[in-house]
């Protein structure tokens, strides 16, 4: 009976639409690290380098615990970047090249910043 209906004759709660993303993020390896050490802001001066994102990443007992094919083959610095600019969490703010105050800055998150216990750590 549904294959006689195309997408936009089903209609998906936007509950459960909602449940899902967050069932999506929660396993996500990537948005549960960067949830943990930097914070959105809403001040888009605010930007975040992927290459210091990714040395970050290297200095972390996740990055730590990973066996050297993963090290390799999924978590280098080219997938790293691939992962975040196609993540449903950061491709909107991700910017392969933006200016601020006369500055360009390339592949960077925009609106996101170290969380201040973090900066004392």
């Amino acid at each position: 009976i549904l294959l006689n209906f195309s997408e936009d004759d089903i209609y998906i709660p936007y509950s459960v639409k909602e449940r899902g993303l967050e069932y999506l993020l929660g396993n996500d390896e990537l948005c549960n690290w960067v949830d943990k050490y930097y914070e959105r802001t809403d001040d888009k001066i605010d930007v975040v380098k992927l290459k210091d994102l990714f040395q970050h990443l290297t200095t972390t007992s996740f990055y730590e615990t990973l066996t050297k094919k993963e090290k390799r083959d999924e978590w280098n610095a080219s997938s790293f970047k691939s992962k975040i600019s196609t993540s449903i969490r950061f491709k909107y703010s991700y910017k392969s090249r933006v200016k601020i105050n006369n500055i360009y800055y390339y592949s960077v998150l925009s609106g996101y910043k170290l969380k201040v216990e973090n900066i004392l750590n």
